[in-house]
């Protein structure tokens, strides 16, 4: 269920998304707005795609819930690549969980991380 909640966003087609979100961000009878003011954060209704800085941080977001499943799928096909036996070890050799994500994981993962970066 989680991995499905993950790769929900890579479903979604731009367009749709884009329809979706513009709603949650309507001035007049968006979400955001409407838990804004019911948690008393701003008793003023706020523009968020047409203000300054808010307009920047809601593509800002959008962009970011669209991008997050491909990272997703490139750090789980980096996790598969790392092999059983370095785990096994790092295990024998006394490693705990952070040694063996620090030492094993970490640098299995450098390629894809370095990748995820430039991309």
């Amino acid at each position: 269920l989680v991995r499905a909640l993950f790769f929900l966003p890579w479903a979604v087609p731009y367009v749709a998304a884009g329809i979706i979100w513009g709603w949650m961000y309507d001035y007049e009878f968006g979400v955001l707005n409407y838990l804004v003011h019911a948690t008393g954060l701003s008793s003023d209704k706020i523009n968020f795609l047409t203000a300054c800085p808010s307009a920047f941080y809601s593509v800002g977001a959008l962009s970011i819930w669209k991008l997050v499943p491909f990272g997703t799928v490139m750090f789980l096909a980096g996790l598969q690549t790392i092999p059983s036996e370095y785990y096994e070890a790092a295990k024998i050799d006394g490693a705990n969980p952070i040694q063996a994500f620090w030492y094993v994981t970490f640098p299995g993962l450098r390629a894809v991380t370095v990748m995820l970066t430039l991309l």
